[in-house]
């Protein structure tokens, strides 16, 4: 049981029948702000390197004014948690990481469930990055 809903919440992350993290590496620009995931590249202190447009509409910001700002401490305040920044640095860590979990983002946004996936870029990279993935859970609901 435990095995299956993992396998869901892996499937989750999915693009095209595959895992997002077998091609997110080496994906165009193009190609990386038509992900249907949200996308961020963090450095090791938590400044984002890369924010795909998808992150962008998600979070309402426009994802090419975000790069170089802090993650926790300007864009996603409500993550300064263990349960989102303390995995952040878990996997800052270790040689490989991988976790999914549900958090709910409201930040400057309405409260919106998602899933948020934290993994390492399977590229090899000078210092330690951190991709952190999200999409919604459901869709937003009307406010009208």
């Amino acid at each position: 049981m435990a095995n299956e809903i993992l396998e869901k919440y892996q499937q989750f992350f999915h693009v095209g029948g595959q895992d997002v993290m077998q091609t997110l590496d080496t994906l165009t620009p193009p190609e990386f702000d038509d992900l249907p995931i949200g996308a961020v590249l963090l450095n090791d202190k938590a400044k984002i390197i890369k924010y795909n447009r998808t992150e962008g509409e998600l979070t309402n910001r426009d994802h090419r004014q975000v790069l170089g700002a802090g993650f926790f401490l300007e864009l996603a305040v409500c993550g300064m948690s263990e349960q989102f920044q303390g995995r952040f640095k878990a996997a800052l860590k270790a040689m490989s990481y991988d976790q999914i979990f549900p958090f709910v983002f409201f930040n400057g946004m309405p409260e919106t469930p998602m899933m948020v996936r934290i993994t390492k870029p399977r590229m090899k990279m000078a210092a330690p990055h951190v991709w952190v993935l999200v999409r919604r859970i459901m869709p937003p609901v009307p406010t009208h």
